[in-house]
Order: structure tokens, then C-alpha cells, then sequence
């Protein structure tokens, strides 16, 4: 396995993620590259981390457990985990105790039960986005971009979360135009809803490997990465 060659990946695309910023007048490191890793073997995450990379996002909550132990039993530096996936209310306790954000908060109830599992592993508040469903697919998790507003108070009365930003996944088959139409539809809605609620959600999770770059222009402070760094996903 050329461990080189994805380290070189990740160089690659954080070149192009700062020539971005500098092109769209972006302050320079105001994009978060977040390597997704799932499905890799964590022998292989292991050895890029010690290249050098030390945040990784994962999309399965006991893949992520099982990630996370093996580099708690051989004494190895934890890179930073982003959770980034669809999050089922009966997983939270598995990544809850050491998880930096979960991009894909969904539901009252699932806020309710990280706020539950934040309070008995006995740490600080944990940083969440709210997923909204920009292209109202049937077939997508999230809020729908009308009702938010309305929901948005009883999340900042849930304790030992914070909210602090939106994420959508644009549709697979769109257009570059229609990217950004829904992009900047995830913008307006941070935008509106921070003025609203006088409160300041900075994060925008949005843009993957096809369309990182479109969402940069568009506001996106933290692109996910996954093919595009580690190569093809083995789902087998």
C-alpha cells in the first residue's frame, strides 16, 4: 500500500483548497480539509497519520469505535475525528466520548441523545451541524430547507451540545450550476438563521470530491474528502 501516494493526495488537495481561498478572497486557512476515511483499514490511516495528517472524518460509528481503540491500545497520537455520516440515536454512545463534531445531526431526538451521551462520558460540549436535505430528495437524511427556522430554538435550549454550523451533500447527479444553487441556498439559510436566533454558527460542511471547489466559492468552511485522498471505497 503506497502510503506516500495518499499522503501526497492530501498535500495535493490542500494546495488547491488554498489556492481557492486566495482566489475567492477567502482568509487563508479558513477551509478545513476533512480527509474521509471510511472503509479504510486503520493500519493504513495509522501510517498517514504519522506523514503527517491528523484529522480524519468517518461515516460508521463502530467503524470509528473500533478506529479510535486501535489507536487508544498501542499508545498512538489520536488525530482529530469528525463523524460525517448518518447517525443512528443507538450509536451516539459509541463515538459521543471522543468525536471534535458530528456533521450530521438530523433530528431533536438525536440532539437529545448526544446531549444525554455528552453528560455521561462527562465531557465538554460537543460541537454539531444541523444536515439539511437542499435538494429535497426522498432518499437523503435532513431538515427541509422551509421548516428549519421553525425547529431551530428547541436545539439552542438542548445543553452541552453546540451549534455551531449547517451541512448538506448536493445531489450526485447535478450540474455545477445546480451545486451552487444549493451551496448558496445552505449559506442563506446559516445566514438568516444566525441573524434570527443573534447567535453566531460559523460552519459550513458542504462540498466532497466532486465539488469541493464549487463550494468553497460558495462559503463552505469545511470540504469532505474521501476518494479523491484514499482512492476507490471497499464496501465489501
Amino acid at each position: 500500500m503506497n502510503y506516500e501516494k495518499i499522503f501526497n493526495n492530501f498535500l495535493i488537495i490542500k494546495n488547491s483548497i488554498e489556492k481557492l481561498e486566495q482566489e475567492f478572497g477567502r482568509e487563508k486557512g479558513s477551509v478545513k480539509l476533512i480527509p474521509v476515511s471510511k472503509t479504510k483499514p486503520v493500519e493504513m490511516l495509522y501510517e498517514v497519520c504519522k506523514l503527517g495528517m491528523d484529522l480524519l472524518g468517518e461515516s460508521y460509528a463502530q467503524e470509528l469505535k473500533s478506529k479510535y481503540s486501535y489507536f487508544n491500545d498501542h499508545a498512538y497520537n489520536q488525530p482529530q475525528w469528525h463523524y460525517v455520516g448518518h447517525l443512528q440515536r443507538n450509536k451516539a454512545k459509541y463515538i459521543v466520548p471522543f468525536v471534535s463534531v458530528i456533521h450530521s445531526v438530523d433530528s431533536i431526538s438525536l440532539a437529545k441523545e448526544i446531549s444525554k451521551q455528552v453528560e455521561k462520558s462527562g465531557r465538554d460540549k460537543i460541537n454539531i451541524l444541523l444536515q439539511i436535505n437542499t435538494s429535497n430528495e426522498e432518499s437523503k437524511f435532513g431538515f427541509n430547507p422551509d421548516k428549519i427556522e421553525y425547529l431551530i430554538n428547541d436545539f439552542i435550549k438542548i445543553n452541552n451540545i453546540n451549534l455551531c454550523g449547517f451541512m448538506t451533500i448536493a445531489s450526485v447527479y447535478n450540474s455545477e450550476k445546480e451545486d451552487e444553487k444549493e451551496f448558496l441556498l445552505l449559506k442563506e439559510i446559516r445566514d438568516f438563521i444566525s441573524n434570527k436566533v443573534s447567535m453566531k454558527m460559523s460552519e459550513l460542511s458542504m462540498g466532497m470530491s466532486a465539488d469541493y471547489k464549487t463550494a468553497i466559492a460558495c462559503g463552505s468552511t469545511m470540504v469532505r474528502v474521501g476518494s479523491d485522498i484514499f482512492g476507490k471505497r471497499n464496501y465489501k
